[in-house]
């Protein structure tokens, strides 16, 4: 399976941050995967137990988990939370063995991945999301009452059938 430690391009963009912020021996996640139909959905994840919610976080289209956890991820890690990044399928590490894939896709693994870690404990969840991955926080809080607070960077209205239209087409684009 795919990992980030054979990727350069999140280390080059490591080293030019400042230490507080980055990753380094001592604020670095673990990268594991979940299951999602017949694909692998990679996830990094700042483990802490005693930490009071857990924060999921969504990268936009055109990112991956990795690049979130290095400017936001570890910075939370650093304060006392958990923090677990989700690559999306056709993004970062996540081994995509589906066809065509939509937005609804991304809906459908984050809250199959929420369910998931609210079995293995019941602490709140709050979604930060990233340009389209805070449209998603928004449309996965509305669906999921497990989750307690989002923290989003660009709403769209899927209700317009522009913004729509380019939201598949960029999510077409990048699959290739």
């Amino acid at each position: 399976m795919n990992t980030y430690e054979s990727d350069s391009t999140w280390k080059a963009i490591n080293s030019m941050l400042p230490a507080s912020i980055g990753l380094n021996s001592e604020v670095n996640p673990t990268e594991s995967y979940f299951p999602w139909r017949s694909s692998k959905i990679h996830v990094e994840r700042f483990e802490n137990p005693t930490s009071r919610v857990k924060v999921i976080l969504h990268h936009g289209v055109g990112t991956n988990g990795r690049l979130l956890s290095l400017c936001t991820g570890a910075a939370l890690a650093r304060q006392g939370l958990e923090v677990v990044a989700v690559d999306m399928p056709l993004y970062g590490m996540t081994e995509n063995n589906e066809g065509l894939i939509t937005y609804d896709d991304w809906i459908d693994v984050s809250l199959k991945f929420i369910d998931s870690e609210s079995k293995a404990d019941d602490r709140p969840i709050v979604l930060y999301g990233l340009s389209a991955g805070g449209m998603l926080a928004y449309h996965v809080a509305v669906l999921e009452p497990r989750v307690r607070g989002i923290v989003g960077m660009c709403f769209l209205d899927l209700s317009d059938l522009r913004v729509k239209s380019i939201a598949y087409i960029q999510v077409r684009l990048c699959r290739g």
